[in-house]
């Protein structure tokens, strides 16, 4: 049976949070402050396994406790979900920043509690039950297992990476910065790009081309992508709590989710699970994950598209037969990889191939994104080759989700740069 800690000023409030949570058989923990709630938490000899907290309180507030929590290694990494009645970007900044896992305005219904609650736990156990099972060993034991049993042996270095990315996910040291997707036609807001980031407590911040093929390495990145998934579109649900517009949400699937999970499911369940429409995710998966398997591929992909999820193939251009396979692959976007876009306007061979790749996707129907539009002339040069979107630092960096937050209340109708033409 899992643990609960309620922490609520308002005792009618707390009350009825935990006889709802009861009901689904969670013993629950009652506090009426951060400073009672700390109290508690330093008599018990075994933690929570989830921290339910509303923001306003006397004596010491939610975000006092949640900032004392982490830095404890015996609390730190419990879930913790906010409860508030500010509603505001502001508000929400603050929570998530804080290090909170979700936020739930009040008033809620306790569907949305229920569900922020299972999700939690739920993604809690399957973490712990992963890393339990996978936990990397002495270079002697991990030898030993690696011919046995296939393990991967893996380098200390790679093994702490390991160890501590299951700790990040966690704790809030990992998280989902957004790239804006402009419209080439007038600088407008089109959708985003959900890239994963991870800011170390010692080391700094961590580039996703170190820890991510360790993922993949040891099979931890299923866990990740879930994660990014879940994320995501609870991302996409509180900017719908926030009444600012919809716009699609692009992630990232590697080979592993894409061919050895059931995918398509996964999302349907996800956007079931938030409320979120089919229609604002966005697949992406690069050209050599696809031509993999073949088949497969298509079968898959058809899957994805009859649930309503759009694809995109990614880094275009940079696989062996990208031309011969464009026709068979049922997708809805082509991503033109930045090493063609960039200084495309000095690179006479660049822009003859990158014109050839939009005018053929253009005649299969396709939109195309030029990724990593830096400059002006990069933009004017992809500009006269009527591609449809662009990403790159030119409009914007990636953006903590606060600052993207900013940004998508100005509406997605408002340029984000003045138009040139």
């Amino acid at each position: 049976m899992s643990t609960i800690l309620v922490v609520e000023d308002e005792s009618i409030i707390r009350e009825l949070i935990g006889e709802t949570l009861s009901l689904e058989n969670y013993r629950i923990l009652e506090a009426e402050n951060g400073v009672v709630a700390l109290g508690l938490l330093n008599s018990l000899e075994v933690m929570p396994d989830l921290i339910v907290c509303d923001v306003m309180m006397p004596e010491m507030d939610g975000h006092g406790l949640i900032t004392a929590l982490q830095q404890d290694p015996k609390t730190a990494a419990i879930p913790f979900i906010f409860l508030t009645a500010l509603g505001t970007m502001q508000d929400f900044r603050k929570g998530m920043n804080s290090g909170a896992d979700d936020y739930l305005i009040k008033p809620f219904k306790q569907e949305d509690l229920l569900n922020a609650v299972n999700s939690r736990l739920q993604k809690q156990a399957k973490l712990s039950a992963f890393y339990q099972r996978n936990l990397p060993l002495s270079s002697s034991d991990r030898r030993r297992r690696s011919s046995s049993t296939g393990t991967p042996t893996l380098t200390p270095d790679e093994a702490e990476i390991w160890r501590d990315l299951e700790v990040g996910l966690n704790t809030g040291q990992v998280c989902l910065f957004y790239q804006p997707k402009v419209a080439i036609h007038n600088h407008c807001l089109i959708g985003c790009e959900a890239l994963i980031r991870w800011h170390h407590p010692r080391k700094g911040f961590i580039s996703p081309g170190i820890f991510i093929p360790i993922a993949e390495k040891t099979g931890f990145i299923s866990v990740v992508g879930e994660w990014v998934i879940e994320t995501a579109l609870r991302q996409c649900q509180q900017w719908q709590h926030l009444g600012l517009d919809p716009l699609k949400v692009a992630i990232n699937i590697s080979a592993q989710q894409f061919h050895g999970e059931d995918l398509t499911c996964i999302l349907r369940l996800g956007t079931q699970k938030y409320d979120v429409s089919p229609q604002q995710l966005e697949v992406e998966l690069t050209e050599t994950l696809l031509v993999k398997n073949v088949q497969d591929s298509i079968d898959q992909l058809n899957e994805l598209r009859a649930e309503g999820f759009s694809v995109a193939i990614d880094d275009f251009g940079t696989g062996y037969s990208s031309l011969s396979y464009l026709q068979q692959f049922p997708f809805d976007v082509l991503k033109i990889d930045q090493s063609f876009v960039r200084h495309i306007d000095k690179n006479a061979k660049n822009k003859t191939i990158t014109a050839s790749i939009i005018n053929l996707a253009h005649e299969l129907e396709l939109r195309v994104i030029a990724e990593g539009v830096e400059t002006w002339a990069e933009y004017d040069t992809i500009a006269d080759m009527r591609c449809d979107e662009l990403q790159g630092y030119l409009f914007s960096r990636p953006l903590p989700v606060a600052d993207f937050t900013e940004l998508l209340s100005r509406g997605t109708d408002s340029p984000i740069l003045p138009l040139r033409r």
